[in-house]
C-alpha cells in the first residue's frame, strides 16, 4: 500500500483548486465522473468531444458584447460557423494564438477578431476542473484526473499518481541524479495522452505530473514517443516547490499570455518545440517587469538591472520574454527593444531564436541591424520622430555593441569631463523612455567607449545586462554598470550554481589539489603569483598566447615575477615533470572513472604539452594495466583481471589529442606528431580539422579513446555527460576556470559528481572567484552561506556524510537480524562455505522485506532507498583514502545490496545494471602512496560535421593567411578566422555563419591580392598597409607618400631607419584623419607602433639586409 494512496492525492488536489479560485465543474455543471465531455459539451460533431460548448459560446458573447450587439441574425450565424470551423480544423499553433490573442474573422468582409478570454480582467473568466472526464482518443479514449477549464475550453490537465512509491523503471536522468518517485509515471501517462488525442492537445498547453513531485511540462498533439522537459515550480518561494501558485488563475492567465510560445525546431533538429518558462526564467522575468512599471509610472528613477544567471539557466528566453511583454504592454506607446551582443556568432544564435518563435505579434516587429549605416539611420529616425512630433515606429532590434562606434557618431555626441572622470552627452539623443536594451554577456563589452556612446544616445532608455560570471574588477565593474552597489543592490535577480544542481541541470564538483610521492604540485607560492598577477594586468587571450607559446612576455610589475612566469610554462611544458603526472594519473583513473563507466580529460599548458601527455600517457596506462593483470588473478578478481587485460592491450587507443595545427608549425615536437598522426590508416585521408571531429566523435560514442588531452579547445561549449574527471595541468583563472571545470559537471546515469585534480595548485584562484560572488551576499546573507555550502566545502565533510549514512544502514540491517560486520569477516577470512550460508540467511529475512517494498511498505521503501545512497555515497568519493578504508564494509552492504535487487524482481537490462553497478563496489584497486594536501568540494559551480567544403575553404584561406601573417592585412585576416574557430568550437557559430563570414573574408583577399598584383615588394608593402588602414583602422584617403619615399631609399634596417619609416607612416595617416581626442591619439599612435614592429619591419627584414 502507499504511503498516500491516489484517492487521498486526488482530494488533496481538489481541495487546492478550490482554494486558489477554481470551481467544481462536475457540481456547477451536474457533469458525472467518468463520462464523456461530448455528453455536455452542447454541441455536436468533433469539437463538441473536447469543449463545453454551451459555456463558451455564453462567455464569448459576454467578453464581446459590444461586437455582438450590432450584428443581425445572418452576421452571426457567420460568425459563429467561422468561430466553430476555426477551432475544430487549426492547429496547435494558431490555437495558442486564438487563446492569447482571440479569434481573426473575415466572414463579414473585414477584419474583426473575438477574444475567448479576458486576461485584463481575470474575474470575468470562468475557471472551473472536471474529475476523470473523458475526451475521445485512439485507440482508446483518454481520462485525466483532472482537466482544467477556462471559459469552457481545456488549458491544462493533471495526472495524479500515489505517493510514497519510490519508481525506478524509466527513470529521465537528465532531470533529477537521485532516486525519482511516482510523478515519473504520471508524465509517461501524460506522453501517451497526447499522442492518442492529439485534438485535446490543441487546447490543453501544460499538463502536471502530481505525485511524490509536482512538475508541470509542455503539451501538444504528438505522433511518436517524445521526450519533454518537466520542471517544478519554485516561485514565488525558491525553498518550496509549489505548483499551485502556477495553477492559480491570475498566475496561470499571466503565463499562457506571455510565457508559452511554439518555436519551429531546436538545436538537437526536433521539428516544433514548446517552451514555457522556467521558474527562474519566470521570477527573472517578472523582477525586470517590475522594474520597467515603476520606472515608465515615474515611481522610480532606476531603470536599469544586473541579471545573473548560472549556465543552463536559458537567458535567451528570459530576454525573449521581456521582449514580448514590453511590446504587448506597451503597445499604445510604440515600444523599441535593442538585444545587444558583442559577437556575430551570438547574433545569430539570438536571431534564430526570435526567428523561430511562431507568434505574428511578436515576429512583425523584429528585424536584424547589418550594419552601422543602418543602426545610424534607426537612430535619426528616432531623433527626427521626436522633433517633429511623428510616431517612432515600434521595433525590436538585434545588433552587435561593435556598431555604436565614437567615429561613426561623433557628430551626435560630445565628450565632457564631470568630476575628473569622463561622460557622454548626446549632442542629439533619443530622449523617449520607452525604448529597451537587453544586454547579453554584459561583463565583457559594457565598460569602455562604446557602451558609452550607445548610453549617450538613449539616455532615458532602460539597460538590463545579462551574464553568468560578473566581474568586480577596477574599470570593468559588472555590478556599477548595471546594478545600484551604493543602494545595496548587486543584481536584480540571482539564479544560484546550487539552483542549477537541486533544479538538476548540472552536478556536484569535487576540486581536489593532491601530490604524490615524487608528484609536486606545479605551482608553488610565488609562480602563482606571478600568473595571478598576469591575469590581472593582461587579457586572459594574451595569457592563452603566452603559455601556448605565441607571445614572448606578459606585462608583469616586476622581473623576478617574469621570470617566475617563465620557468612555470617551461615547467608545465617539461616532458619529464609530465611524465611523473602521467604516472599518478595512471594509477588512479581506473577508480576516478568508477572503472572506466565514464571518461575523463587531461588539461595541458600548450601544444607540445599536449604531445608530451600522450607519449607520457602511452607509457604509463601501459605499465600499470599490465602490470596489475597477474596481481588482480591472484586475488581471485577475474572479472576486473580480464578488463585490466583489455586496457593493456589497448593502451594506445585510451588517450587521444584533440588541439589546433597549424599548417607550417614551428615546434619540431609537433610537426614529428602531425606526421606520426597521418600514418594512423584512419587518419590518412582526413585533414587535422577532420581528425579532431573523429577523435571526439568516437570520444562521445565509442569505447575509445576514454581519456582526451587538450589545452584549448573543448574547454568551453563541450558537453559531453559521460566526462567525470578532469586532470588539470594548466593554470586557468577567474570565470575561465569555472567554464573549464564545469565540463565535468552534466548529469548522465549513476554518475553522482564531477571530479577536478588539480596538479597544479589553484585554490587560491578558486578562493578568488569566490571572493567576487561574496560581495553579492552583502545584499542577501543566505549568498554567502550558499556559497561557502557549495562552492568551497570539503570533501572531508562528504565522507563524514557517508559514514553517518554507512553506520545508519548498518543499524537498521540489524535491526532485522543482518550483521554487516559477519559478512565482512568472513569474507575477510576466506571462510567460503560459511558466507555462503549466511548469505542463505540473509536472502530468507530480506525476501518478507523485498515483499514489502513491491507493496511499497514504506519502512522497506526506506530501507532500499537508504542501501542505495549509501553506495552512491561510497561510489562519489572517488579515490580517496576513505574508499579503501570503507572497502570490506561496502562488499558487505554491495552484497546484502545486491540480494535485495535481485529479490525484488528487476530482470534484462536492469539486472546488468546493477551488476555493472556491484562489480565496481566491489573492486579493490591499490593507487599508490598518495598524500592528499586538499580536497574542497566546489558545489554547484555551477554541431554537426562540417561539410567538406566549407572546412577546406576555411583552411586554405587560413593556410594563406598564416603563411603572409607578416602581412598586416593577412595578419587581421588570420585573427578573424581564429575567432571564427573559436567561436565554431564553442558550438556559437553553425555552418551558415561561417560559410557566410569565409566567404567574405575570401573576397577581402583577392581583392587585396588583385591591388598587390605585378608590384615590387616596396609597392606591395604600401598596398597593404594601405588596404589594411582602410579596411581594419577605418580610415579613407590615405596617400602613404612619405612612407612610400621612406620605402624607396631604404637601404639599411636600423633603430634610426625604424624610427624615420614610423614617423613618415604616422605623418600620413595624420594627414587623413582629424583627431581632437587626446585619448584616441594616443590610441593611434599605439596602432601605428603596433603595425610597424608587428607587419612592417618583419617584411622589409625579408628584402633588405643589415637587418638591426
Amino acid at each position: 500500500m502507499a504511503l498516500i494512496p491516489e484517492s487521498a492525492v486526488h482530494q488533496e488536489i481538489k481541495e487546492n483548486l478550490l482554494r486558489i479560485g477554481w470551481d467544481d465543474g462536475n457540481k456547477k455543471f451536474g457533469i458525472e465522473e467518468h463520462k464523456m465531455v461530448s455528453e455536455h459539451s452542447g454541441l455536436e460533431g468533433s469539437l463538441g468531444g473536447f469543449l463545453l460548448w454551451n459555456v463558451l459560446e455564453e462567455k464569448i458573447r459576454e467578453l464581446n458584447r459590444a461586437f455582438f450587439t450590432n450584428l443581425t441574425e445572418d452576421e452571426e450565424e457567420k460568425v459563429w460557423e467561422e468561430i466553430r470551423s476555426k477551432l475544430e480544423s487549426s492547429s496547435e499553433v494558431e490555437m495558442l494564438e486564438y487563446i492569447k490573442y482571440g479569434v481573426p474573422l473575415t466572414s463579414l468582409g473585414r477584419h474583426d477578431r473575438v477574444i475567448l478570454i479576458d486576461y485584463d480582467n481575470p474575474a470575468n473568466n470562468l475557471f472551473f476542473f472536471l474529475h476523470e472526464a473523458k475526451f475521445p482518443g485512439f485507440p482508446e479514449n483518454i481520462k485525466p484526473d483532472f482537466s482544467l477549464f477556462i471559459n469552457g475550453v481545456p488549458i491544462v490537465i493533471i495526472e495524479a499518481k500515489a505517493k510514497g512509491i519510490i519508481e525506478l523503471e524509466d527513470l529521465d536522468w537528465r532531470r533529477w541524479s537521485k532516486v525519482h518517485g511516482t510523478e515519473e509515471e504520471a508524465l509517461t501517462q501524460i506522453r501517451k495522452y497526447e499522442r492518442y488525442s492529439k485534438p485535446l492537445f490543441c487546447f490543453v498547453q501544460f499538463g502536471v505530473a502530481y505525485g511524490d513531485k509536482q512538475l508541470y511540462t509542455p503539451t501538444m498533439p504528438k505522433e511518436n514517443v517524445e521526450s519533454a522537459p518537466a520542471f517544478e515550480w519554485r516561485y514565488p518561494n525558491e525553498e518550496k516547490p509549489d505548483i499551485f501558485d502556477l495553477l492559480t488563475p491570475e498566475r496561470l492567465l499571466d503565463v499562457l499570455r506571455y510565457y508559452t510560445f511554439f518555436f519551429k525546431k531546436n538545436e538537437k533538429g526536433a521539428r516544433r518545440i514548446k517552451v514555457i518558462a522556467r521558474w527562474n526564467q519566470y521570477r527573472a522575468t517578472r523582477r525586470i517587469i517590475e522594474r520597467i512599471e515603476e520606472y515608465l509610472s515615474q515611481e522610480s528613477e532606476k531603470k536599469n538591472g544586473l541579471v545573473w544567471q548560472w549556465q543552463g539557466s536559458g537567458k535567451t528566453f528570459i530576454m525573449f520574454f521581456v521582449a514580448n511583454w514590453f511590446l504587448n504592454k506597451y503597445k499604445g506607446r510604440n515600444p523599441v527593444v535593442f538585444f545587444v551582443v558583442d559577437r556575430t556568432d551570438l547574433k545569430d544564435q539570438h536571431s534564430g531564436v526570435f526567428e523561430a518563435v511562431e507568434d505574428r505579434e511578436f515576429r512583425e516587429h523584429f528585424d536584424k541591424i547589418r550594419n552601422i549605416s543602418e543602426l545610424r539611420k534607426r537612430i535619426e529616425e528616432m531623433m527626427k520622430s521626436e522633433e517633429t512630433g511623428r510616431v517612432i515606429p515600434t521595433g525590436l532590434y538585434i545588433t552587435t555593441v561593435q556598431k555604436f562606434q565614437y567615429g561613426k557618431f561623433k557628430d551626435l555626441v560630445r565628450v565632457k569631463k564631470v568630476q575628473k572622470e569622463e561622460t557622454f552627452e548626446a549632442e542629439k539623443a533619443v530622449k523617449k523612455p520607452e525604448v529597451l536594451f537587453l544586454i547579453d554577456e554584459a561583463h565583457r563589452t559594457q565598460y569602455g567607449r562604446l557602451a558609452a556612446v550607445m548610453r549617450a544616445l538613449f539616455p532615458k532608455a532602460m539597460f538590463f545586462g545579462f551574464t553568468g560570471t560578473p566581474i568586480f574588477k577596477r574599470g570593468r565593474n559588472t555590478f556599477q554598470e548595471f546594478a545600484y552597489p551604493k543602494d545595496g543592490e548587486y543584481f536584480l535577480d540571482v539564479y544560484f550554481i546550487s539552483d542549477s544542481i537541486r533544479d538538476g541541470f548540472t552536478l556536484d564538483i569535487t576540486h581536489e589539489v593532491v601530490e604524490e610521492k615524487g608528484v609536486s604540485i606545479a605551482l608553488d607560492e610565488n609562480k602563482l603569483k606571478a600568473f595571478i598577477e598576469a591575469y590581472q594586468l593582461n587579457d586572459p587571450e594574451e595569457v592563452e598566447a603566452f603559455l601556448m607559446g605565441r607571445r614572448k612576455s606578459l606585462k608583469m610589475s616586476s622581473k623576478e615575477l617574469a621570470e617566475e612566469l617563465r620557468k612555470s610554462r617551461v615547467f608545465l611544458e617539461s616532458p619529464k615533470e609530465i611524465e611523473r603526472f602521467a604516472e599518478y594519473i595512471a594509477k588512479r583513473i581506473y577508480d576516478d572513472t568508477m572503472g572506466f563507466q565514464f571518461k575523463a580529460m587531461v588539461v595541458a599548458v600548450n601544444r607540445e604539452a599536449c604531445v608530451h601527455f600522450k607519449r607520457a600517457l602511452d607509457k604509463a596506462f601501459k605499465e600499470h594495466f599490465c602490470s596489475k593483470v597477474k596481481e588482480l588473478e591472484r586475488e581471485s578478481k577475474v572479472e576486473i583481471a580480464e578488463h585490466f587485460r583489455e586496457l593493456c592491450a589497448n593502451a594506445e587507443r585510451l588517450s587521444e589529442v584533440v588541439m589546433t595545427y597549424q599548417h607550417n608549425e614551428k615546434s619540431e615536437v609537433i610537426e614529428e606528431f602531425k606526421k606520426w598522426l597521418k600514418t594512423r590508416r584512419e587518419f590518412q585521408k582526413k585533414d587535422y580539422d577532420g581528425i579532431n571531429s573523429l577523435i571526439v566523435e568516437w570520444f562521445q560514442e565509442r569505447d575509445y579513446p576514454k581519456v582526451l588531452i587538450v589545452t584549448d579547445m573543448l574547454l568551453t561549449g563541450f558537453d559531453e555527460p559521460k566526462l567525470r574527471v578532469m586532470y588539470l595541468y594548466k593554470p586557468i583563472f577567474e570565470h575561465r576556470l569555472l567554464q573549464a571545470v564545469t565540463r565535468v559537471n552534466r548529469p548522465y546515469p549513476n554518475k553522482e559528481t564531477g571530479l577536478v585534480v588539480d596538479g597544479v595548485g589553484l585554490l587560491p584562484a578558486v578562493i578568488r572567484v569566490k571572493s567576487i560572488y561574496e560581495m553579492l551576499a552583502k545584499q542577501d546573507p543566505k549568498v554567502l552561506e550558499d556559497f561557502q555550502r557549495n562552492f568551497a566545502k570539503s570533501i572531508e565533510e562528504k565522507v563524514k556524510e557517508f559514514e553517518d549514512k554507512l553506520s545508519s544502514v548498518k543499524e537498521k540491517l540489524s535491526a532485522i537480524g543482518i550483521e554487516t560486520d559477519i559478512v565482512k569477516a568472513f569474507r575477510k577470512q576466506g571462510r567460503w562455505k560459511e558466507l555462503e550460508v549466511e548469505m542463505d540467511r540473509i536472502r530468507n529475512i530480506l525476501a518478507p522485506v523485498a515483499l514489502d517494498f513491491k507493496g511499497n511498505e514504506p519502512r522497506a521503501v526506506r530501507l532500499f532507498n537508504d542501501l542505495r545512497e549509501v553506495v552512491s555515497m561510497y561510489r562519489s568519493l572517488g579515490a580517496h583514502p576513505a574508499r579503501l578504508a570503507y572497502m570490506d564494509d561496502m562488499m558487505a552492504v554491495g552484497a546484502i545490496y545486491s540480494t535485495f535487487v535481485r529479490l525484488i524482481g528487476f530482470t534484462g537490462k536492469k539486472n546488468r545494471f546493477w551488476d555493472d553497478l556491484l562489480r565496481f563496489v566491489h573492486e579493490h584497486m591499490e593507487v599508490g602512496p598518495m598524500r592528499e594536501l586538499l580536497k574542497v568540494r566546489l558545489g554547484e559551480l555551477s554541431g554537426r560535421e562540417a561539410s567538406f567544403e566549407i572546412v577546406a575553404r576555411f583552411y586554405k584561406l587560413y593556410y594563406q593567411a598564416e603563411d603572409n601573417a607578416h602581412d598586416p592585412v593577412y595578419k587581421a585576416i588570420l585573427e578573424r578566422l581564429n575567432r571564427l574557430l573559436e567561436e565554431w568550437l564553442n558550438r556559437n557559430l553553425d555552418l551558415k555563419a561561417l560559410k557566410k563570414q569565409v566567404k567574405f573574408l575570401e573576397e577581402q583577399a583577392e581583392e587585396y591580392e588583385k591591388k598587390k598584383a605585378g608590384r615590387t615588394w616596396q609597392e606591395s608593402l604600401v598596398e597593404s598597409v594601405k588596404f589594411y588602414a582602410v579596411n581594419y583602422m577605418g580610415l579613407d584617403n590615405v596617400e602613404l607618400r612619405r612612407f612610400k619615399r621612406e620605402l624607396r631609399w631604404l637601404r639599411k634596417l636600423n633603430p634610426r631607419t625604424i624610427k624615420r619609416l614610423t614617423s613618415a607612416l604616422f605623418e600620413d595617416i595624420m594627414e587623413a584623419v582629424t583627431v581632437d581626442d587626446l585619448e584616441e591619439y594616443h590610441e593611434l599612435s599605439r596602432e601605428i607602433d603596433r603595425l610597424v614592429e608587428e607587419s612592417i619591419v618583419p617584411e622589409v627584414r625579408r628584402h633588405v639586409r643589415g637587418a638591426a
